[in-house]
């Protein structure tokens, strides 16, 4: 599976895309898994956690639901 691309933080959460589609890990994901989230912090999860988001955004993409915790990420755009 090819690399996340990590698009950063927001005030809403961190958006990743792998190709042309985008999602959005919220704050609350992001905080139940490691306490107060930094742009530095976030992206070092995710960067350890590719395979796993890689995986959540492909189900998003066709309409499964990932696995947990993974199922709180919301589909943005599918390009």
């Amino acid at each position: 599976m090819a690399q996340i691309e990590i698009l950063g933080l927001s005030s809403e959460g961190l958006r990743i895309g792998l190709g042309r589609v985008v999602a959005l890990v919220p704050n609350a994901l992001l905080t139940q898994e490691m306490g107060e989230a930094s742009e530095a912090r976030a992206t070092e999860w995710a960067s350890a956690l590719q395979e796993e988001l890689g995986q959540a955004l492909e189900d998003l993409r066709t309409g499964r639901p990932p696995a947990r915790p993974f199922d709180q990420m919301l589909l943005l755009d599918e390009g």
